[in-house]
């Protein structure tokens, strides 16, 4: 049997605009979403001390490379998967990088979507499969 692989993409034309307003679509839109922060005093991420809206008010050009939209085939996120039949599917939007200097914190944005939302992002965006 062959196992399902996951499809990443990223924009094409990807600029710090453009990702705020994917997030800002996507937050109203979200199944589930975390935010998460180094502090810069440790290697363990712990729950943002910012909210949403002013993590993704911080994205700047420094963090467009790190914005990956994920297809996952065979998610397990919510931990309670008792056999391969109970696998989703189910889209995840990630940055990271957001706010990070030498001696700051860095934040990471993880958005899930429902698959049926891949038609509009696909439709309103240029991503190219990686």
């Amino acid at each position: 049997m062959c196992r399902k692989m996951d499809d990443f993409y990223c924009l094409t034309d990807v600029s710090s605009d453009k990702i705020k307003e994917i997030f800002l679509w996507a937050e109203k839109h979200a199944i589930s979403i975390n935010i998460d922060m180094l502090d810069g005093k440790s290697i363990r991420r712990t729950r943002a001390d910012k909210t949403f809206h002013e993590i993704v008010n911080s994205i700047t050009s420094r963090a467009v490379d790190f914005f990956r939209l994920i297809h996952l085939k065979k998610w397990n996120g919510w931990g309670i998967v008792k056999n391969n039949e109970e696998y989703d599917e189910i889209i995840e939007l990630f940055i990271r990088n957001i706010g990070k200097d030498p001696f700051g914190s860095e934040y990471f944005i993880f958005l899930y979507l429902s698959t049926d939302k891949l038609y509009y992002l696909f439709k309103n965006y240029s991503f190219e499969k990686i």
